[in-house]
């Protein structure tokens, strides 16, 4: 699967019973792309819990970024 949104690509998005994994491509050098993970994951969250549901039903989650550049300016090429 592939869905573009103007500054990433999500490339996979695949879950099981107990797991949930999105890759993503980021194309753009946003300053504030750790906030969009919290998002990410909030929007993954959101998508798992029915109303009433307790939280620890909600699966592991992963998401994995590929980006053009260094995001932390570091000058590692990954960070884990």
């Amino acid at each position: 699967m592939s869905l573009e949104s103007g500054t990433h690509i999500t490339f996979v998005y695949v879950r099981d019973s107990s797991r949930v994994f999105t890759l993503e491509m980021q194309c753009d050098d946003r300053k504030d792309l750790p906030l969009g993970i919290r998002y990410y994951q909030g929007l993954q969250d959101i998508s798992f819990l029915d109303k009433g549901n307790l939280y620890r039903h909600l699966p592991e989650s992963y998401i994995l970024f590929i980006c053009l550049f260094d995001l932390f300016g570091k000058g590692l090429p990954v960070y884990i």
